[in-house]
């Protein structure tokens, strides 16, 4: 008698992504906390002789009697959060107090240190924003008065100190140089509408996360296909504050490839009769094979695959089987009945 197993579909899901990078931001004049909550502000950057990296950073308490007090400093790794909107220690004011009240060495920056574009003033320095694992600069937002504020690359930093920061546009003009600043949430949400706008995107936009970070967008997560990862680009091409964009999206036809691919290199489901059918990153495995090993490899090759968030597998077990679904097979062969099983 013929043995057929057909079970209820299996899901197993990979890590929930997270921002491609990390970052702490600075914004200059910009309110700080110390781990208690008692509120400072952000006085000074201090970056080191090479003009590089952050290494404190000075923040300034209210006094009672003579209003702003004396600068206190706190290393980087003092640092629990830091945002555009707060800069949250990790330490108490006392512990500020004791134990970093010595002055660092290094270029301390202020609201008062200008910003230069091919040795011509552009405006003063706002914000600065560091990857924490170097610790290095990433990208400036500089005040240009009237102009509003306006972003800039590390990269172009020729020349830093406590004075002025000089930025060389290498052959480019200061309007690509220069992006008008734009907060992240603000940018993130346009960057949204202007996908949601286009009608032929609206059903991928549950797939896509969208990450910004001073004016460098990444378009992350899953696409039905090749064209909508094209036309998802396309539509951030004319929103407002973007500097860069890196569009990392994955369509699904390309993930169709991967996961057989993967499936038809491994020697335990090389043979296999398995389709694969992704839906904005959710493979569903689908098909007939022999074991029950079989099928278990084949979930863990597929979760295995860059770029797969969630696999169902709805492969059933039958060891007379000799169905292979259509789209994406692993064998070459054709369906006989297409998705499904025998007649």
């Amino acid at each position: 008698m013929e043995t057929l197993e057909t079970p209820s579909a299996t899901a197993t899901s990979t890590t929930t992504s997270a921002p491609p990078i990390s970052v702490s931001a600075f914004r200059l004049g910009g309110p700080a906390q110390t781990s208690e909550g008692e509120s400072a502000t952000i006085a000074q950057v201090v970056m080191d002789v090479s003009g590089q990296a952050i290494t404190h950073i000075g923040v300034r308490f209210q006094s009672f009697f003579f209003g702003s007090g004396q600068v206190s400093y706190a290393p980087f790794e003092a640092i629990a959060e830091a945002t555009p909107d707060m800069v949250t220690l990790s330490v108490t004011r006392q512990e500020l107090d004791e134990r970093m009240k010595a002055t660092p060495t290094g270029f301390k920056l202020s609201v008062e240190t200008q910003v230069l574009l091919d040795a011509k003033r552009v405006g003063r320095i706002s914000q600065l924003i560091f990857e924490n694992e170097s610790q290095r600069l990433w990208r400036l937002v500089i005040d240009r008065g009237l102009s509003g504020e306006w972003s800039a690359p590390a990269s172009a930093v020729t020349q830093l100190d406590a004075r002025q920061i000089s930025l060389s546009s290498k052959g480019a003009t200061a309007t690509t140089l220069l992006t008008p600043y734009v907060s992240d949430n603000e940018l993130a949400e346009d960057a949204r509408r202007a996908i949601e706008n286009y009608t032929p995107l609206r059903i991928d936009l549950k797939g896509i996360d969208i990450y910004v970070i001073a004016g460098v967008v990444w378009l992350e997560g899953h696409v039905s296909s090749d064209l909508n990862r094209r036309l998802a680009a396309d539509q951030l091409r004319t929103v407002n504050g973007i500097a860069e964009l890196h569009n990392e999206l994955i369509p699904d036809n390309e993930l169709a490839t991967s996961v057989s691919q993967a499936l038809a290199r491994d020697p335990r489901t090389a043979h296999a009769h398995i389709g694969v059918y992704p839906t904005l990153g959710v493979v569903h495995l689908r098909g007939v094979v022999a074991t029950n090993e079989v099928r278990q490899a084949a979930g863990q090759i597929a979760q295995a695959t860059p770029g797969v968030k969630t696999v169902l597998d709805e492969i059933r077990v039958n060891p007379m089987g000799d169905v292979l679904p259509t789209l994406a097979g692993v064998t070459g062969e054709e369906d006989h009945i297409p998705g499904g099983g025998e007649e």
